[in-house]
């Protein structure tokens, strides 16, 4: 049955792919060519359509338009769960399928590989995104999709649940709540049962897990010597190492893309500044940011190992920045109106989900760090939001 409908669906589409090609950056956008890429979308559902224009809209390389454009995408539903598209350029053009576990994840998914095509980088629509928001006063980690179609709650609002990571493979989400005990404790749970399992309850604080990479090892905060020090633990909690031994409080570890190195927050010089260390143990060494007497919440690129965000503090509050290390300096991010804090990657290294804080209300949003544009992910509707956090499963 698909492969008649996708028979159908070519020669449907046989004006319009005159020739297929494995489109590349090489192929269809030249480096130094053009930053923002017209697309025309068509969609014979409208539920597709809506989600592939509102996804191209996000992304900031592309300008969704009804008329010509650089770029004609054609999709088509075939059965609840598979999309088959077309795409044509001035230069090339390619087809494909793809099957989700709907059609709208499937939609996301084949804008996903328009998008790599195109641009030579990983789409990330189809990704799945944790946030904290806020129910009954308490806060409450949902998990979902990015167009917040998707998006359910995973703890109760007995107690505040902080500070989500999932696991590479998505299938698993490490947080800090303060139930049972009302003392914040890390638990692991599983997305598909929703069974949480503690993972380190020791005495004092425990808080600021995440994976590793390769999802083997946990980087957390453990306060149980006394002071709030860095440990590794092996993926499943056990075994935990402690790294850092100074009167200095620590927080928020991100992980290298290799797995080699951890950069975190350390109040060594009486205000938060970041440091690194090796996941393996070893010194910890200032990152020369130069940019604030406050830097924290640093995030490492997923793409590019030489660039890391954070929060930093200005006159005005607080924005995003990014450090270089391989140039050794900083620059600012953002200057929104109010704050932008909590940064954290996309799968392709041009975009960053953060908090926007203002007037009291607090919304998850996307940056493109290349056309600066920020664009939020959910209308004031679904309440205050914040701590994003998102994985492409492999």
């Amino acid at each position: 049955m698909r492969a008649l409908a996708f028979l159908l669906f070519s020669t449907l589409l046989g004006s319009l792919l005159s020739a297929q090609s494995s489109a590349n950056l090489g192929e269809i956008v030249r480096p130094g060519e053009k930053k923002e890429l017209s697309i025309a979308i068509q969609a014979s559902d409208p539920m597709v359509d809506a989600l592939a224009k509102r996804a191209f809209t996000l992304h900031g390389a592309f300008r969704v338009v009804s008329g010509p454009a650089d770029v004609t995408l054609q999709l088509r539903t075939s059965g609840s769960d598979t999309i088959l598209f077309g795409a044509k350029t001035g230069r090339a053009s390619f087809n494909g399928t793809v099957t989700g576990s709907d059609k709208l994840e499937a939609t996301a998914m084949a804008c996903d590989d328009v998008v790599e095509r195109l641009l030579g980088i990983p789409g990330f629509f189809a990704g799945k995104l944790a946030i904290v928001g806020e129910r009954s006063g308490k806060k409450v980690i949902f998990v979902g999709d990015l167009f917040f179609q998707k998006m359910r709650p995973l703890t109760p609002p007995k107690a505040d649940s902080l500070s989500p990571k999932l696991s590479p493979d998505g299938t698993k989400l490490l947080y800090t709540t303060y139930a049972p005990t009302g003392f914040p404790d890390i638990y692991e749970i599983t997305l598909a049962s929703g069974r949480a399992t503690p993972f380190a309850t020791y005495k004092g604080t425990n808080t600021g897990a995440t994976y590793s990479p390769d999802g083997s090892r946990v980087a957390m905060i453990l306060s149980s010597s006394g002071n709030a020090e860095l440990y590794v633990s092996r993926g499943n909690g056990s075994s935990p190492k402690r790294l850092t031994n100074n009167r200095s409080l620590e927080a928020g570890p991100t992980w290298s893309p290799d797995g080699r190195n951890i950069v975190l927050t350390s109040d060594q010089r009486g205000k938060p500044q970041l440091y690194g260390i090796p996941a393996s143990g070893g010194s910890m060494k200032r990152l020369p940011t130069n940019i604030s007497g406050y830097c924290s919440e640093p995030a490492w690129n997923p793409r590019n190992p030489q660039l890391i965000a954070f929060t930093a503090a200005t006159s005005g509050g607080f924005q995003l920045a990014l450090y270089n290390t391989a140039t050794g300096k900083s620059k600012w991010l953002t200057s929104a109106v109010g704050d932008a804090i909590e940064p954290a990657w996309l799968n392709d290294g041009r975009h960053l989900l953060f908090t926007s804080r203002k007037n009291g209300i607090t919304r998850v949003e996307i940056f493109d760090t290349e056309t600066r544009r920020t664009s939020p992910l959910h209308s004031q509707r679904f309440g205050n939001s914040s701590q994003a956090n998102f994985v492409m499963p492999r």
